[in-house]
């Protein structure tokens, strides 16, 4: 039995369009961000690198085929281009070839249909502009509760990972040897370490003000075994963030 594969959008299913991929176009890597520099009198080519990695093209052969009313075809694809369309910046997408990970895309391209003669299925290829990192779900999604200091996390990738810290209370946490002291919190302070803001619940909330950070860093998880301590607070929920490249 042949499996049908799908996407989710911004928690919209594919399927809800009638729409199925392939998905060979999804397992490029991205381009390291770098500069090259000549130096007289020196054979070869220094590389300067930034740090940072490019987006990369995520490609989706994609299929819509008749399932019931016949004008379903041409209606699904106008409800799928209205949809993606719609869409401003990035957003959430996942799908079926890989399970346990997902990417942040922008979509900005425009669906060029292929259909048959009897205008009963179409195909076309979807184009997404992808971040760099392929989330772990399950690093991401889930937090890590943690109650008593001296607790370690091991991040088992090649990557330093920023994640989003909800501290309970007023006190220090300290991942490595990196600290954020809550100097004031109405219940809880979120510090997200990849936007480098403090909060409470939106950004809009915003409670920069309210922490000191040493040396003007913000903690992350560095590849290897990770020490969490903290004083004063009654407890961290960390969504660690995790990816791959």
């Amino acid at each position: 039995m042949d499996i049908k594969h799908y996407m989710i959008m911004d928690g919209k299913s594919s399927k809800d369009f009638s729409m199925y991929i392939s998905g060979g176009g999804t397992y490029s890597s991205p381009e390291k961000s770098y500069e090259e520099v000549e130096i007289p009198g020196r054979n070869g080519v220094l590389y300067l690198y930034e740090g940072s990695y490019k987006n990369v093209e995520v490609e989706y052969e994609c299929f819509i085929a008749k399932e019931n009313g016949e004008r379903e075809v041409d209606k699904n694809l106008r409800l799928l281009r209205s949809f993606l369309l719609s869409r401003n910046g990035y957003f959430r997408l996942e799908d079926t070839y890989h399970p346990d990970e997902f990417r942040f895309v922008s979509f900005n391209e425009t669906i060029e249909p292929e259909m048959n003669d009897s205008l009963e299925a179409a195909s076309f290829t979807l184009t997404f502009s992808a971040r760099p990192e392929r989330y772990l779900k399950k690093y991401y999604d889930m937090p890590l509760e943690v109650t008593s200091s001296g607790r370690s996390f091991l991040n088992d990738t090649y990557f330093n990972a920023k994640p989003l810290i909800r501290a309970y209370g007023t006190g220090w946490f300290q991942i490595g040897s990196t600290r954020v002291t809550i100097n004031s919190a109405d219940s809880y302070t979120d510090i997200d370490c990849d936007l480098q803001e403090a909060y409470k619940d939106s950004l809009s909330n915003n409670c920069n003000s309210k922490i000191t950070l040493t040396n003007s860093a913000f903690p992350y998880f560095a590849p290897g075994d990770n020490s969490i301590t903290f004083s004063g607070l009654s407890k961290l929920e960390i969504y660690p963030r995790l990816y791959l490249l």
